[in-house]
Formats: C-alpha cells, structure tokens, sequence
C-alpha cells in the first residue's frame, strides 16, 4: 500500500514539472519567467510583474469527482485567500488556476469557474451555501478562510480563478511538450529532443525548488536550449550526452587494457592515464549511443576511424624518419619522441563532423584505436604490445 502511495506521489510530481514546462511554453508571451512552489504549485509572471498562480493536481488510483464539498478544491481556495490578505493589491490583476484531472460535474462551483462555462455569482453562492452548511470537521478552517472576506473580495477572487477540470494526465502532457517542440527539429528526433529538453528541465527545476529564495527560470531561456539541443540533429552534427563519470573503472595496472599499457611504455603520468581511461569510456560510449539511436552509422565511424589512422599514419612516418636520422637511439630517445606524437595527436582538431568539436571525440577514439593497435605512440609499439598480449606484462 505505501509503496503504491509513493509511486502515485511521484508521478503527481512529475506531472507538476512536466506541466509547469508545458504551461511556460504555452503562454504567447515570451518574456514571462516561471517559479515552482515559491507562490504556489507554479507561478507565471510578465515582464509588467502580472501573476499567474497555478494549483496542479493529479489523480491515478481513483480520479473522483471536483464537487462543492472537494478537499482539492476548498485547500486551494483557502491557500489563494490567505495569500491575497497579504496581498491584496494583487487581487485584480493575479490570475489563479487549478488544473486537475478530476472532474467537474455540471451543477458544481467548479464547472461554472471553468473558461467554457462561467457563472461567478452562482459560483460563490454554491461555495457559501456548502460553507455554511457543511458538517465536515476537516474542512472547516477551509470554510472559515473563506467567510472571512467580504462577498465583493471573494467575488472578484473568482472572477480571476479558473478550473480546467478533466486535464488529462503525464502521458497526455508529454505529447502536448513533444507537439510544441515539432517545429524546432526533424520529426524523427522529436523524442531525442524531448528526453535531453526533460532531463535538462527536471534539474534545473531540482535546483530552483532547493534554493531558499525564489528562482525563475524565463520562457527564452527554455526556447534557446530547445535551439541549441535541436542544433546537435543536423547533419553537420550529432548531440553530446551528459557522461556519467562513475562507469569510468580506476586505472590497474593488474587488469589494463592496450591503449593503457601504451601510456606506461611512455612512462607517462598516472593523472594522465586516468584522463586518456575517462576519455576512451566516453568516447566509446558516445559512438555506441549515435549508433543505437541511429544518428551515426557504422560506415561513418569507419571512414572517420580511417581519417584519424591516415593522420597517425603521416605523423607516425615523421617520428621513425627522425628517429633513423638520430641514427644511434636509447629507449629514452623513443619514449620521449612516443610523447611527442601522443602530444601532437591529442591537439589536433578532427572532428567526425562539422561541428562535433568536443575534444574527448578524437582523443578518445584514438585510444580505441590504439586499443585495436591500429595506431601507437612507441616506434616499437607493435613489438612491445604483441609481448604484453603474450605475458600479459610490459
């Protein structure tokens, strides 16, 4: 039973973010910002400092019904009371919503605040009259907070409140986010672009809700990340994910792989290692992502893969010339010029596209490449791997 509470808690939570972003990009004006739980549930305000104050509420186990004696609705009502008596020049021009997805029935106060059927005064009398009348114990500091002000207050309270009931639920929300994102990218990315543009949204609304004064997060903002996400789909580009740095093993020399193994030939660093150990996992799993979500195809990996062996290659060529005019060669002199080449290699500026210029592409490739020991650092590199494979030791 808690388990199930919980899971219903959750989504009525997820519901609550996933809206508030659908509320931002629904409104015609692009200067308004959004606050989550400052002011209310979610608070719209323009650039003129207007409010607009939104109660979510989700139901999953049983949706019920928005009737006059409804928890949800006299808890909102009372909620917006309290906050006009310490505001009321805010009376006029706050609007005030509850978007649910109970129903209304006809002949309730809410169905007659709904924007399709509104009748303020036969709202109020139906919530005095249940004000009033009612037995109900746990709803009576509800029912006091309203009697508390005057008719032409509480009249002018609903006439800026409305109730959009029977609002579907986060399936329903999802597809109307997805449906406003259409226009910025191709349509077969529209589920590409909707996961990065929610995940992006759920932290910065984690680190709104946590911060102790109010923080807005403005409707442009949320357009220029839909632009700069929608940008990484084109056909110059492909999306860089977000790295989880955990899957990235710590560096032992007892179960090392090729490319690690090259490094220690050079004697590199061991801050070193774990750099070039964080690059091939994000590298590698940046390609394997493009591939499963078809954004990449094996051949282009292929023909990019040859690009970075035929530039190796020519560099590679240079080291051995210099080192046969060098003539007579210590281990040394190998090892440093291995670093040489390591260090012309990773400034390089390949790119698999035009504008995938993240660094960690090239790099980390190159380490699978010389994984695969199709490129090396060492002049000898082939000699000392194929005895490290056969000892396992270098």
């Amino acid at each position: 039973m808690f388990i199930h509470q919980a899971s219903e808690s959750m989504l009525g939570y997820l519901f609550q973010l996933h809206y508030a972003l659908l509320l931002l990009l629904s409104d015609e004006n692009e200067r308004v910002s959004l606050c989550l739980e400052k002011y209310d549930d979610v608070a719209i305000v323009d650039e003129k400092g207007n409010l607009s104050l939104f109660q979510l509420k989700l139901h999953t186990k049983q949706i019920g019904d928005l009737t006059d004696s409804s928890t949800d609705l006299w808890r909102t009502l009372k909620i917006w009371v309290d906050w006009l008596k310490y505001n009321p020049e805010k009376l006029l021009d706050t609007k005030f919503t509850i978007i649910t997805s109970a129903n209304a029935p006809q002949s309730s106060a809410a169905n007659k605040l709904h924007p399709e059927n509104r009748n303020v005064s036969l709202a109020y009398n139906i919530l005095k009259s249940a004000a009033e009348t009612s037995t109900n114990k746990a709803h009576k500091d509800y029912y006091t907070a309203f009697l508390s002000i005057t008719q032409q207050d509480a009249e002018q309270l609903l006439n800026n409140v409305f109730i959009l009931d029977n609002s579907g639920n986060i399936e329903i929300t999802e597809n109307e986010i997805k449906r406003k994102l259409r226009y910025a990218i191709e349509p077969k990315y529209i589920s590409n672009l909707f996961e990065r543009i929610i995940g992006w949204w759920l932290k910065k609304s984690v680190n709104a809700l946590v911060s102790e004064s109010p923080v807005f997060i403005s409707q442009r903002e949320v357009q220029s990340r839909i632009l700069q996400i929608a940008s990484e789909y084109r056909d110059d580009n492909l999306p860089i994910e977000e790295f989880d740095e955990t899957i990235v093993p710590k560096y032992e020399k007892s179960n090392e792989k090729l490319y690690q193994a090259q490094l220690r030939i050079l004697q590199v660093s061991i801050n070193r290692l774990k750099i070039a150990t964080k690059n091939y996992y994000r590298a590698f799993t940046q390609r394997t992502k493009w591939v499963n979500d078809e954004l990449a195809y094996i051949d282009e990996l292929d023909k990019y893969e040859s690009r970075l062996v035929n530039e190796w290659d020519q560099c590679f060529t240079q080291m051995e010339d210099e080192l046969n005019r060098i003539g007579t060669t210590t281990e040394e002199n190998k090892r440093s010029m291995g670093i040489v080449l390591l260090n012309k290699m990773e400034d390089k500026d390949i790119r698999i596209r035009e504008k995938v210029s993240d660094p960690f592409v090239m790099r980390g490739s190159y380490h699978i490449l010389a994984d695969n020991m199709r490129v090396g650092w060492h002049v000898d590199f082939k000699t000392l791997l194929n005895y490290f494979v056969l000892h396992e030791e270098v």
